[in-house]
């Protein structure tokens, strides 16, 4: 009909596969294992500011070899803060599609400081 013959087939994907779906819970674990590997006996005085990029750049690789669909784009979001008694208040807004685009948050904390990870999702269709 449109020169593309009878037998051409819709490629279009709107949704990732069943073994390509976002995969929360171990997405959860690597978040939890790489926090503790990293920030386990750390002080706040000590340069957080590399640890926070490792972590967050050792969170994505391991998402990324998860093997869920190629089509997932992912943002790794980790904060550092110290303790001293105050609270803290963060908000996100976003449009996406609440079947395809998943997102997952885990903490550390110790006596010292705490650092907030949130691994987001995007399935571009």
């Amino acid at each position: 009909m449109f020169g593309f013959g009878d037998d051409a087939e819709n490629t279009y994907q709107i949704r990732p596969n069943q073994e390509e779906k976002f995969n929360k819970s171990d997405v959860k674990r690597i978040i939890d294992e790489v926090l503790a590997e990293n920030l386990d006996g750390v002080d706040f005085n000590d340069t957080l500011d590399e640890k926070n990029q490792k972590v967050t750049n050792e969170i994505l690789e391991k998402v990324q070899a998860l093997g869920m669909s190629p089509r997932y784009k992912f943002i790794v979001d980790a904060k550092v803060g110290e303790l001293r008694g105050q609270g803290v208040t963060c908000g996100m807004r976003a449009i996406w599609d609440s079947d395809s685009d998943k997102s997952v948050h885990s903490q550390f904390k110790n006596e010292q400081f705490f650092c907030s990870v949130i691994v987001f999702g995007i399935y571009f269709n």
